[in-house]
């Protein structure tokens, strides 16, 4: 079983008050079925969980309107997290998760917030029992072939409401903009990926982690404007892990076709850390 993200992303007016949030439309590896703009459908097979709901806003609330999330009905909803003023993602766990009936539908309205149309992203964090999910491990803590690196680099052009714009974490598809030397294309290397985040511009919902095979992602949400970085142990309970010639990829979500700049932390583990030096 693994965890991958169902996701609403769009740059829209709720100010008014609640209001839908349309599905991030990307082609495939999204874990379920379209039912219109707004709709998710959930597979038509048992075993589904959420596990977490994360939250981000371009702006904190202004209505007395919080917005939800429907699983099938009004009878399995739940209110959404609120954005602090600190520009801070919000984050609500489901302690053994919380079941997603066989081929329902899932709606989200938005949080009533801004003063016009402003990026809200919504994600739900599932368990799927028929998806291996992205590798996740404790990465080692020190020795003789271990380091640790900070890079940037710019994803790939985003496709509006879309998860898109995906490259790979080595430096190889794009070089990182920091200095840092492109990780070489050998099996040798385990990369660890702890953190990752960054300042989006606005019409930008959150950067997106998908496995190297391409069949799902963990989406992690920004609130536009503000600095943001996800700690991916806290979060996951390890570090991403990959070997450095099968890397993962890293993408985002947006209302606007710009590429992200993404900042990641990574613990290198291996023989071939000597070519770094």
């Amino acid at each position: 079983m693994g965890r991958r993200s169902w996701v609403w992303n769009e740059d829209v007016a709720t100010n008014a008050g609640i209001a839908a949030v349309a599905a991030a439309l990307v082609a495939g590896n999204r874990g379920h079925e379209l039912t219109g703009t707004d709709q998710l459908k959930a597979p038509n097979r048992d075993g589904l969980k959420v596990t977490s709901v994360m939250v981000a806003d371009e702006t904190p609330i202004t209505a007395a309107a919080s917005g939800y999330v429907t699983i099938g009905s009004r009878n399995r909803a739940f209110q959404l997290s609120l954005v602090t003023t600190g520009g801070k993602p919000a984050i609500r766990q489901f302690p053994g998760g919380l079941k997603i009936p066989k081929g329902v539908n899932c709606d989200c309205l938005g949080n009533a917030s801004g003063a016009g149309a402003e990026q809200h992203t919504v994600v739900l964090n599932v368990e799927d029992p028929e998806y291996r999910g992205i590798p996740v491990s404790k990465p080692p803590v020190a020795g003789p072939n271990v380091t640790k690196i900070g890079v940037t680099m710019a994803t790939g052009a985003l496709v509006t409401q879309t998860i898109s714009g995906f490259v790979d974490i080595t430096g190889r598809t794009n070089a990182f903009t920091n200095t840092i030397r492109t990780l070489p294309d050998v099996h040798d290397l385990d990369i660890y990926l702890t953190k990752i985040g960054g300042v989006l511009a606005a019409g930008q919902g959150g950067y997106a982690i998908r496995d190297k095979g391409g069949d799902g992602q963990l989406v992690f949400p920004q609130v536009p404007t503000y600095p943001v970085y996800h700690d991916l142990e806290e979060l996951l309970g390890g570090a991403v892990h990959c070997k450095a010639d099968e890397p993962v990829l890293v993408g985002g979500v947006g209302s606007v076709a710009a590429a992200l700049t993404v900042y990641m932390e990574m613990v290198l583990s291996g023989p071939s850390i000597t070519e770094l030096d």
